[in-house]
């Protein structure tokens, strides 16, 4: 997902959506040992949105957290990074 300065939103969505996925996991990947690789990229951040993304990889048990920082802005650019970069699984 792209995210620009989004300290102040980020760890609301995030934590949505990874209770979402705790509580539906079997169901959504069809096998409890499938993890789920979420990737973010910041997209010329100033603020703390690597250092938020950084913490929610150290604390989960089943999935992989990716990172990529960008050092501008580069609007549609970071999706297509995202796409890049991504395997889709762990």
């Amino acid at each position: 997902m792209p995210a620009y300065n989004e300290e102040g939103r980020l760890p609301i969505m995030l934590d949505a959506a990874i209770n979402y996925l705790d509580k539906n996991r079997s169901a959504i990947l069809k096998k409890k040992s499938t993890c789920i690789e979420w990737l973010v990229v910041s997209d010329g951040s100033t603020d703390g949105t690597a250092i938020i993304v950084s913490g929610y990889g150290s604390r989960s048990k089943h999935d992989v957290w990716k990172l990529i920082s960008l050092k501008t802005n580069g609007g549609k650019g970071a999706a297509s990074m995202g796409r890049a970069v991504s395997h889709g699984g762990c």
